[in-house]
């Protein structure tokens, strides 16, 4: 789940199916409009939900089925993903970032986010 900082809006980002990452073509839905003027269920591309403002990772879904998903709510400490309108890449791969928590701990072989150290 990704934060808009202009207005709070939270929305699921899907993989982009042409290269199985986030992209500014990455489908969106909106999950909490904050204060947007769009409703619950609206879809759009990621580079039109970001637009110029900064958006931050709230909840980054484990994709295992076992779900140990890695969640931050205090909005101060949830990773940048778009800075100013700009994919900032390497904000989940970099480690500079603030972590994220997850409240199960994985089985078998399973790795998440949080346990990859996205920050």
């Amino acid at each position: 789940m990704v934060r808009r900082a202009s207005d709070n809006a939270e929305a699921w980002v899907e993989f982009d199916e042409a290269t199985k990452s986030v992209t500014a073509n990455s489908k969106v839905i909106i999950v909490t409009p904050g204060s947007s003027k769009y409703f619950p269920g609206t879809i759009m591309s990621f580079s039109t939900f970001y637009k110029a403002t900064s958006c931050y990772v709230s909840i980054w879904y484990d994709q295992s089925g076992n779900g140990p998903d890695a969640v931050q709510h205090d909005k101060a400490l949830q990773t940048r993903i778009v800075n100013a309108g700009i994919i900032d890449e390497l904000a989940l791969a970099s480690g500079e970032r603030h972590s994220l928590e997850s409240k199960k701990q994985p089985r078998g072989n399973t790795t998440t986010a949080a346990h990859q150290g996205v920050r």
